[in-house]
């Protein structure tokens, strides 16, 4: 088989393998799913380098690697321990408008890089956020604090009920 029909058999080998694993895309991936995807591709990588090596040399590699992934996700969802060991724990770290500075650093994670991903959520004010928690893929989670909030006709129909409970408990 030439490089052109090992290129196609091999593309179409890995979407596969990466389909079994889950619709997450690269930028949800947790570090377990990142380090299988990225070995799939490398694996995949050796007949396209060595004209020697078949298709089929790699196909037992990549099953394994697959069913990996897939046991391991299963535990995730078993056990929590697992889940934290393998993926760690959503860190705090803004609390009650407070910036918590030990955590940022424990997590290697600077103020750029806070409000950048906060900048990304529409808060160009730091502020602005009552509580915010770094996940485990590295993304921020931010609860603006009330006053802040944009207002619906949800809030403020539930706020015009907070209102007429106290007039009418003061009567």
């Amino acid at each position: 088989m030439g490089v052109v029909g090992k290129t196609v058999v091999l593309y179409f080998l890995v979407i596969t393998c990466i389909r079994l694993m889950g619709k997450r895309q690269i930028g949800e991936l947790q570090t377990s799913e990142l380090v299988i995807t990225l070995l799939i591709s490398e694996v995949a990588a050796v007949p396209l380098q060595d004209e020697n090596r078949s298709v089929g040399s790699i196909i037992v590699p990549l099953i394994l690697l697959v069913v990996f992934e897939v046991i391991v996700s299963f535990l995730n969802i078993k056990s929590q321990k697992i889940r934290h060991l393998l993926q760690g724990k959503p860190t705090v770290i803004i609390n009650s408008g407070q910036v918590d500075m030990s955590a940022l650093k424990r997590i290697r994670y600077s103020m750029d890089d806070v409000m950048e991903e906060l900048r990304k959520k529409d808060i160009f004010d730091i502020n602005e956020v009552e509580y915010a928690v770094i996940e485990t893929d590295g993304t921020i989670s931010a609860l603006k604090k009330p006053d802040k909030c944009e207002v619906t006709m949800g809030n403020l129909e539930s706020s015009v009920a907070r209102i007429m409970q106290k007039m009418n408990k003061s009567k």
